[in-house]
């Protein structure tokens, strides 16, 4: 049987999303399944899941101060693409 090859990357963008999304959902899911009669080891619930809590909430509040930025100021960071001059 002929092995079939799909390029990810041309798919349109939704779809990758939706592929991602669906595959993170089911690792968790199967995680969880396995997982769930164990007892988390303390190492997880008092030092990493508060650093990404933190980490999390500064990526938010970093998103939220752009989008105000952009709103107040008419300026949208992010792509700096130079034009050449207009010349008549």
């Amino acid at each position: 049987m002929p092995r079939i090859r799909v390029d990810l990357k041309r798919l349109p963008l939704a779809l990758q999303y939706a592929i991602a999304v669906a595959v993170a959902a089911g690792v968790m899911t199967m995680a969880w399944r396995v997982g769930r009669h164990r007892p988390t080891p303390a190492w997880l619930t008092d030092v990493l899941i508060p650093i990404w809590q933190w980490v999390g909430v500064t990526i938010l509040f970093g998103f939220i101060l752009v989008a105000l930025y952009r709103r107040f100021t008419g300026r949208h960071t992010g792509s700096r693409t130079t034009q050449p001059p207009n010349q008549h």
